[in-house]
């Protein structure tokens, strides 16, 4: 069995404890006001980053080309 590590939020480095299992790709949020806001402009900008690919590659908001 393994031992989970100790996890820190992403954004201000404040300790969360010790995860056993950890779901989520993305950064780790402490969940303050700052940290989430942190986090939520960072989720947004990826995903039109990613809009922004896939019309370059020609594919159109609903899929196809």
């Amino acid at each position: 069995m393994s031992v989970g590590k100790e996890q820190a939020c992403n954004y201000c480095g404040e300790s969360m404890g010790v995860f056993e299992h950890r779901y989520s790709d993305g950064p780790l949020s402490c969940g303050s006001k700052e940290c989430a806001r942190a986090e939520r402009e960072e989720y947004l900008q990826r995903q039109d980053e990613a809009a922004e690919h896939a019309r370059k590659d020609g594919y159109g908001r609903y899929g196809g080309r």
